[in-house]
């Protein structure tokens, strides 16, 4: 797989959900799994495991999506859980940065999981927007650190849209 190519696997079948990240995972590529977390979410499933063991990057939007998924599913009653396995040390740094390791479980502990491919549905430019104000809306909900990190761009995303 070239390494601009990313594919998100999922098995939405399964209690947990799984969900395997290959390639970057990005504001680029990430409204399909974005939409993925909304439906399986909505569809009452509250419970999601995702595998890092392929992910070879990933940006502030991503993780949002991540953190806003995490939220959503505590927020339940009685509440979900979401948890990261296979972090590279890059990647496990990047998540505790951002504090998601406040609001997700972190395993390190190195685990195979399956899945199965998800469709890309496509994006807009206002949708994926929309998208990327959502996911940094939710780092900003994490920390004081994160609101004041990413104010900015919240700010100029809420302009975009309007």
């Amino acid at each position: 797989m070239p390494e601009s190519e990313s594919i998100f696997l999922v098995n939405p079948y399964s209690d947990p959900v799984i969900v395997r990240i290959k390639g970057r995972g990005s504001y680029q590529n990430c409204r399909s799994l974005a939409d993925f977390f909304k439906q399986t979410v909505a569809s009452g499933l509250k419970h999601f495991i995702v595998d890092f063991a392929e992910c070879t990057a990933m940006d502030s939007t991503f993780l949002g999506i991540l953190a806003g998924t995490a939220i959503e599913i505590r927020r339940l009653s009685p509440p979900g859980y979401f948890i990261m396995l296979n972090l590279s040390e890059r990647n496990l740094e990047l998540i505790k940065n951002l504090g998601l390791h406040m609001i997700a479980s972190v395993e390190t502990e190195r685990k195979e999981v399956d899945g199965e491919p998800l469709t890309d549905i496509g994006t807009g430019k206002i949708q994926s927007t929309e998208v990327i104000l959502k996911a940094h809306e939710s780092l900003a909900e994490i920390c004081k650190k994160n609101q004041e990190k990413f104010q900015d761009v919240i700010s100029f995303l809420k302009n975009q849209i309007e």
